[in-house]
């Protein structure tokens, strides 16, 4: 992986092997392993002039006040310069450390709406898009903490205590024994009660999943809401879930506070141990001072790195969401090895033996062909598979059997698996009765079934849906700004804005997936009468029960 890769070998080896989503992030650091080092080193050396100006000062204090001697004057610029040198440094790791953390924070989200890409929507339920933003947006901020203040800031505070007790054990070889022995109940205090934390931090991972689903629920269906008059219902459902998320967040402090405060009194005891055994040596007043002081700077790091495996038990949970989305099973199409290309034109398509398997039932679908340029009608009841055609030829799902090609006037058939992703999205449109239409402007909406599309094709695709941009609603044109989800649309104007986006595209073959079944007649019959004669230019397939949109079709396939 490189800086700019959002994926590399190491890190898909990587997720789903390991059992701690912990372990499992840490292969994305891999690309900045040169920063990492360089962070690494200059902590180190941030902590050593720490540890060089508490023993210069406090050996020259101990000097005037013992001794009555004052010291040198290039002493006291020595001191300083370690002083001004430690701020530069410092300030220099928590700019490169956040650098490096933002960098591989960018990379895993492009890597999870890679996993949202390939297995949303599932075909298990219990998959929600409030929990998946909820992950996107929060749960990878918050791995922020975990790369920019776990794995340097941890190493060099074991190599600092290292390198401390090998000195200490020239200098003072009792300070050789209290050094470690302090470390390694600083670390136990740490891991006191990391279970609870873990399981607390899951609980409250859950709390503020539950509040963006709700609140995702009541905003996407702000129309019923309003229309049953349930918004004081809505209301408190909400504020319900804010109140559960904020106790579980408020337990997680709580259990963090008392884990600090054990390790305060841990922190108290050693520097305690340290004054005793400093005071029983044979060092000199001075040299003693000078090396007490800078026992317990040595053990700063360790003592904040205690703290760092503190607060990382309840990111464990964010990081096991993070996880699951970057390794969501493929459910549809994905990028074929070899592409083969395909002709312009309409398209024919044939649907052969394809089974889709679901975790309650499996569907199975009878053999569909339609011939390019031709305009047929899917009909039959509900459960038999007419969606499910519909998700195959799109390429959300891949049929668990079967086939389906694709095959131009001229012939040459292609299995749908064989074409390039582009290619296939921009080729096969779909219009379903449920088509979003996102918020921002009638271009921008338009364009997103051809991004940079220009401005005719964005005035010819709306006039070929019959959505003409006249009076007092459409003042401002291709820049009207249509609300979020359409709200400010009629349906007959929903759809046909999602029927222009699809004839933006230029498709080979246009499915319409119960596209008018919520519109009146009068609407139906112009978006039909529209269809049909738009030319041969477009194999359309059409999933209805409405008869009148049936009967303007070529042809009638019945399934079930």
């Amino acid at each position: 992986m490189t800086s700019s890769s959002p994926v590399s070998p190491v890190v898909s080896e990587a997720v789903g092997v390991r059992r701690d989503p912990l372990w499992a992030l840490l292969p994305w650091l891999h690309p900045e392993r040169r920063a990492l080092g360089w962070t690494l080193a200059v902590d180190v050396l941030a902590r050593l002039l720490l540890v060089g100006q508490s023993v210069v000062l406090t050996w020259a204090v101990a000097e005037a006040v013992v001794h009555r001697v004052l010291p040198p004057w290039w002493l006291w610029l020595v001191g300083a310069a370690l002083i001004v040198s430690r701020m530069v440094l410092t300030w220099h790791e928590m700019d490169i450390s956040h650098d490096v953390a933002y960098r591989v924070l960018a990379h895993l989200r492009a890597a999870l709406f890679g996993g949202f890409s390939r297995g949303v929507p599932r075909r298990a339920p219990g998959q929600h898009t409030g929990r998946l933003a909820s992950t996107a947006m929060g749960d990878v901020e918050t791995l922020e903490f975990f790369y920019a203040h776990t794995v340097p800031q941890l190493a060099s505070a074991g190599l600092l205590l290292v390198g401390g007790t090998v000195v200490a054990a020239v200098v003072s070889p009792s300070l050789s024994v209290v050094l470690p022995s302090a470390a390694v109940a600083l670390v136990v205090a740490g891991l006191v009660g990391a279970r609870r934390a873990r399981v607390l931090g899951e609980r409250a991972l859950v709390a503020k999943e539950s509040l963006a689903a709700v609140t995702v629920d009541v905003f996407g269906a702000a129309r019923e809401v309003i229309a049953h008059q349930v918004v004081g219902r809505c209301v408190e459902d909400v504020v319900a879930a804010g109140r559960r998320a904020d106790r579980a967040r408020a337990r997680v402090e709580v259990h963090q506070q008392r884990q600090d405060q054990v390790r305060e009194v841990v922190v108290l005891a050693a520097v305690l141990v340290v004054l005793v055994v400093s005071s029983r040596s044979a060092l000199s007043g001075p040299v003693a001072s000078a090396v007490t002081v800078g026992a317990l700077a040595l053990l700063g790091p360790v003592a904040e790195a205690a703290t760092t495996v503190t607060r990382l038990q309840p990111l464990r949970a964010a990081a096991g969401r993070v996880v699951e989305g970057i390794s969501l099973p493929v459910e549809g199409l994905s990028e074929p090895v070899s592409p083969v290309a395909v002709g312009e034109g309409p398209w024919g398509l044939s649907v052969e033996g394809v089974r889709v398997d679901f975790p309650q039932e499996t569907v199975s679908v009878p053999t569909v062909v339609v011939r390019p340029g031709e305009r047929v009608a899917l009909v039959g009841p509900s459960g038999c598979g007419k969606s499910t055609v519909v998700n195959v030829l799109s390429g959300v799902w891949v049929p668990d059997a079967g086939s389906v090609s694709l095959w131009t006037v001229g012939g040459g058939r292609v299995a749908l698996g064989e074409l390039p992703s582009e290619v296939r999205c921009r080729r096969i449109a779909v219009v379903d009765q449920e088509s979003t239409v996102v918020h921002g402007t009638v271009r921008d909406n338009v364009r997103l079934g051809r991004p940079g599309a220009s401005e005719e094709l964005v005035l010819a695709s709306l006039e070929r849906a019959g959505l003409v941009l006249e009076g007092p609603r459409w003042v401002a044109g291709l820049d009207t700004v249509v609300g979020e989800g359409g709200l400010s649309l009629s349906g007959g104007q929903r759809a046909r804005l999602a029927l222009a986006r699809a004839w933006a595209q230029e498709p080979s073959v246009l499915v319409l997936d119960e596209t008018t079944s919520g519109l009146d007649a009068r609407t139906e019959a112009d978006v039909l009468s529209r269809l049909c004669s738009s030319g041969r230019g477009t194999t359309v397939v059409v999933v209805s029960h409405r008869e009148s949109t049936v009967a303007a079709m070529d042809r009638v396939i019945r399934l079930g």
